[in-house]
């Protein structure tokens, strides 16, 4: 797991929780922090498939952000598992994606 990733002009620290809960005590895999400090938090209780979702959802709240679309949780959601299931089973093609030389 990185400790840290940019999104943008933006370095989000990438930490590991024993508990993360949202403001009415459930369990979260996940959050994404703006203010005071840019940060991911991530539950550290969760599977390594289910960590890896969990990372892709909160970059994705970050690229949502950064580009004010305006994204429900919903679709952040449905967003992070397609891509993910996508990464996952095209990952000669995933890694093209970002390969700068481009062959293929």
């Amino acid at each position: 797991m990185p400790s840290v990733t940019k999104i943008g002009s933006v370095a989000f620290p990438v930490d590991l929780i024993d508990q993360l809960h949202d403001d009415d005590g459930r369990t979260l895999y996940g959050r994404i922090e703006f203010m005071p400090k840019d940060q991911i938090k991530l539950w550290g209780g969760q599977s390594l498939v289910r960590l890896k979702e969990s990372f892709l959802h909160e970059v994705i709240h970050a690229v949502d952000e950064r580009l004010h679309l305006g994204l429900r949780e919903r679709q952040v959601g449905m967003m992070s598992v397609g891509l993910f299931e996508w990464m996952r089973d095209n990952s000669k093609t995933a890694m093209w994606m970002i390969d700068e030389g481009g062959e293929s």
